[in-house]
């Protein structure tokens, strides 16, 4: 069993360029969906909170898509790997959003470091909760529940636990699909690759139905606002 070397600069920069989209072909347009999603729901004035911020590929599409959005908002971007924060940076600078986004080494396990107090309007977690255990996964949500604003929103992407079999051929329909609506589609492997990789690794990937009840446990409104394939995308609120 393996797992990502979220760690190591190599690793960390070939992901970057390439194999987000490689794993995940439906990636930028889920990244996009979450975008606008911000757009609509973070009004000036914002705190945002990005838990696994990685190299900062939502806040880029976002800015892509608004450039005036972070000129009236703040964000605060955690994750645990320095390489993946090193790229974050550098990206930031090159947007010139540096001034507005933040950036901290904290691990999901060390939340409560987070400054006393600091509360936010909308939380995001993007691919980042399947790589700790389910224990962990559920204090993240009763941490970020108690610092979220009345009437915030946390938007949570991720990869769910799914029955490659019996409809392993109905699969492949589908990510060839996927694929195919990329620019390069070569850059893809095809299912069967696919699957044996992720076959292979020793991530914590959870059922989705799991999540719903862990955010409701929590004391958050839940809904599953898209899935393609075996990723998905929810909104919890708080009342």
């Amino acid at each position: 069993m393996t797992r990502d070397a979220w760690e190591d600069e190599k690793f960390a920069g070939e992901w970057d360029c390439v194999g987000s989209v490689e794993t995940n072909p439906d990636r930028h347009h889920q990244v996009g969906l979450v975008a606008r999603l911000l757009m609509e729901n973070c009004p000036p004035g914002s705190r945002l909170l990005d838990l696994g911020i990685g190299s900062g590929q939502v806040e880029a599409c976002l800015h892509e898509m608004a450039p005036t959005f972070f000129a009236s908002r703040s964000l605060l971007g955690i994750d645990a790997s320095d390489a993946m924060l090193t790229l974050a940076e550098s990206r930031f600078s090159s947007l010139g959003l540096d001034s507005r986004i933040r950036l901290q080494r904290t691990d999901f396990g060390d939340l409560d470091g987070l400054p006393v107090g600091e509360t936010f309007d909308a939380v995001l977690c993007i691919q980042a909760l399947h790589e700790v255990a389910d224990p962990v996964k559920q204090a993240v949500f009763r941490w970020t529940l108690s610092r979220l604003n009345a009437g915030g929103v946390f938007y949570i992407a991720d990869r769910f636990t799914y029955r490659y079999t019996p409809f392993f051929p109905d699969l492949r329909v589908i990510w060839d699909a996927m694929r195919d609506t990329l620019a390069d589609p070569g850059a893809v492997p095809d299912f069967g690759s696919y699957h044996e990789r992720y076959s292979a690794k020793k991530d914590h990937v959870a059922a989705l139905r799991d999540y719903e009840d862990w955010l409701r446990a929590a004391g958050f409104e839940v809904a599953v606002l898209y899935q393609q394939f075996n990723r998905a995308l929810l909104a919890a609120r708080k009342e």
